[in-house]
């Protein structure tokens, strides 16, 4: 399943913005088509759980 970014932003729970960054960087993988970014599932999902890992050992 492929996930815009407006999507992807909310899976995330971080800005469109804050995507587009992390596609750019190369931290995000993505796919164009038609001008527009697609994000596969699975990697929102992995960058979503490692977040919340992250914010688990920080409290």
């Amino acid at each position: 399943m492929w996930l815009d970014t407006t999507t992807a932003a909310l899976v995330l729970g971080i800005s469109t913005g804050r995507v587009r960054q992390l596609a750019r960087s190369g931290r995000l993988p993505f796919t164009e088509h038609a001008g527009r970014r697609w994000f596969a599932r699975h990697h929102v999902e992995q960058r979503a759980a490692a977040r919340a890992l992250a914010r688990s050992h920080s409290s």
